[in-house]
């Protein structure tokens, strides 16, 4: 059974579905084995950007965000104070 937070990310286009978070973005069929895959790749990309805010890896943090939320990351992190202007250059 998908991840309920996957569950909640999906999106409706014309005839496909998707799941749109910043985590990952990829079209989704809604087969069981898909839905294996799709939690272990959640649980793997948050585990890795965890690991990036707190070793201080900002850019790391923000690359491994999918495409479309990255901008968002980065207001994150700055609004968090978890980075100072210095740290963008």
């Amino acid at each position: 059974m998908l991840n309920q937070y996957l569950q909640s990310n999906i999106r409706q286009r014309n005839d496909f579905r998707f799941i749109h978070c910043p985590e990952i973005v990829t079209p989704y069929c809604g087969q069981e084995f898909e839905d294996e895959l799709l939690n272990q790749q959640l649980e793997r990309i948050r585990g890795v950007r965890q690991k990036m805010l707190s070793i201080g890896n900002f850019e790391g943090y923000v690359f491994r965000t999918a495409r479309p939320y990255r901008f968002d990351a980065l207001l994150e992190i700055i609004a968090s104070s978890r980075m100072n202007f210095e740290q963008l250059a």
